[in-house]
């Protein structure tokens, strides 16, 4: 397993996304205007489009609404919103947006074209940029921002497919941020409420994954991401699922920028570790500051001070020389043992939906919120590789397999196609107020080997009970031990149950419906983690 997650993946449209959005034919003409040139870009809101206005008879960039969002009042009035707040912040460093239009059933903005490509295309490419390649583009992004800040405006969704970058033959660069759809007035209270979490899961600062109040500050802990990835090509945290990296967001240190292939400036690294401070009183207070912090150099030592470092670094070379030497004599009498490599994971699985036999539409969520449980608990196992449950879930759907048991051709069949060798399948029952799971954990590799199967029950109200014990009884058949930490789950029934009506309305790729459920879900447990994960994979989805 990668020791980072690519961040590009947590920008990719979902395919509900490319499902609702329309595209239009090259030589449309829009709003009786706009001739449709090329597609330039895709996002969850809609598709970008390079386009000739032919009443300027100059190149403009047209964003069109998904057509399912244009019927829904709240997001045509947050596209709306786009319009009105990127309109107050006028800077080179910002892309303008000109006015709103309609084409029947079409809802589009027009704004400046950029001509070049995304930060998040560049970094493909390149991986990681030369320091003073970043330094310019983040000095040109804090000047933006600034800009917008100036204005009252946050962004709260800065990341690399937000931000253009045009590079002249001469060797300039124009950088502009784009996409103020998730924008909030820092003097209003917006289309969001405290506690919802916005902006893209890779790119969060401490305060958005917490849910809380935000200022500028926390586009300068994103612009500390983006410089970070630009001079590394990674992202600051290691995380091998979305709950582990949104809890080192709020409790953990980044890595340094001393390590790897990387060779980052003092000054850089000094700023970019000011940027990512969890306290935000800690970090720059303002955009301007990061701007004064980059074009600030460090003063050329005078002799008499260079003489001091020279005698001084003398003086530490011979005491370390000293201090070596006497180790190596005192080391050479002791064994000492190689560390043993990180093992890899021993088996992959696949937590299938299971088969709902209860009848009752307030258990209905059992089915599909039970897996989801299951696999965030046997993924805090580094011995297994647990697959995503959207994947598991939609391959599923894709292969038109029903829920449950299945005859051992189809299972295989799923196996393969998941790059799994044990799947997890079974039932839900309910017999007066208790509630039982049976499972079955199927070997597929190798083939031929029985199916074990075991249970458990409890009270509906003990859902979390059942969660450990199947967690438990499954370690146990894969053989791997129990984790050192076992992940924090709600015992909050209504939290539980909200969360799994959010997670199986994700799964069907209904984002709009998971959004309501899985906020109740954090509101009757604040401290549910996988509940704002997947809160913020639903707002993810929308755009």
């Amino acid at each position: 397993m990668s020791d980072d997650l690519p961040p590009r993946i947590w920008d990719l449209p979902t395919r509900t996304t490319e499902s609702a959005i329309r595209q239009l034919a090259v030589g449309t003409l829009l709003g009786g205007r706009y001739r449709i040139l090329e597609l330039a870009g895709a996002g969850g809101m809609g598709m970008v489009y390079r386009a000739q206005d032919e009443q300027l008879g100059v190149t403009v960039a047209v964003k069109v609404l998904r057509h399912d969002f244009a019927a829904d009042s709240r997001w045509l009035e947050r596209f709306k919103q786009e319009l009105v707040l990127a309109r107050q912040v006028t800077h080179p460093n910002v892309v303008r947006i000109h006015d709103i239009g309609s084409d029947g059933d079409l809802v589009f903005l027009t704004m400046d074209f950029v001509p070049g490509r995304s930060l998040r295309d560049l970094l493909a490419e390149h991986r990681r940029l030369a320091p003073e390649k970043a330094a310019e583009i983040a000095r040109q992004l804090a000047l933006g921002l600034g800009a917008a800040h100036r204005a009252g405006v946050i962004h709260r969704d800065l990341k690399p497919g937000n931000v253009l970058v045009e590079e002249t033959p001469g060797g300039s660069l124009r950088v502009a941020i784009t996409d103020f759809g998730v924008a909030r007035s820092l003097g209003g209270q917006g289309l969001t409420l405290p506690g919802m979490v916005v902006g893209t899961l890779g790119y969060l600062s401490p305060e958005q994954a917490r849910g809380i109040a935000l200022d500028g500050r926390s586009d300068l802990y994103t612009l500390g991401l983006l410089l970070f990835e630009m001079l590394t090509g990674k992202l600051p945290f290691s995380a091998a699922t979305e709950a582990e990296m949104l809890a080192q967001r709020l409790t953990s240190s980044p890595r340094s920028l001393d390590w790897g292939e990387a060779k980052v400036p003092l000054h850089l690294r000094d700023l970019v570790q000011r940027l990512l401070s969890r306290d935000p009183v800690r970090r720059y207070q303002s955009a301007a500051e990061v701007v004064q912090g980059l074009d600030r150099r460090a003063a050329p030592p005078s002799s008499r001070i260079r003489r001091v470092a020279v005698v001084a670094f003398c003086l530490f070379a011979l005491a370390a020389l000293g201090w070596t030497v006497h180790e190596r004599s005192r080391l050479a009498h002791q064994a000492v043992a190689a560390p043993k490599a990180a093992a890899a994971p021993r088996h992959a699985v696949a937590i299938l939906p299971l088969a709902d036999d209860t009848g009752r539409p307030d258990l209905a969520w059992v089915a599909t919120g039970m897996p989801e449980m299951l696999a965030a608990s046997l993924a805090e196992s580094p011995e297994l590789r647990v697959l995503d449950s959207q994947r598991v879930f939609r391959t599923l759907e894709d292969l038109k397999l029903p829920r449950g048991p299945l005859p051992e051709s189809e299972a295989k069949r799923l196996a393969t196609l998941l790059d799994a060798d044990r799947l997890v399948l079974g039932r839900v029952h309910a017999a007066g107020d208790r509630l039982r799971i049976d499972l079955a954990l199927l070997t597929t590799d190798p083939p031929g080997l029985p199916a074990a199967a075991f249970h458990a029950e409890a009270g509906p109200g003990d859902t979390f009970r059942l969660v450990e014990q199947l967690g438990v009884t499954l370690r146990q058949q894969l053989a791997v031990p129990p984790p050192a930490a076992e992940p924090v789950a709600s015992r909050s029934p209504p939290a539980l149950a909200d969360f799994a009506r959010g997670t199986a309305s994700l799964m069907r790729g209904d984002a709009l419906a998971a959004v309501p459920a899985l906020e109740s879900a954090v509101a009757a447990d604040p401290r549910y983690s996988a509940a704002w994960v997947q809160l913020a994979r639903a707002h993810e989805a929308l755009g």
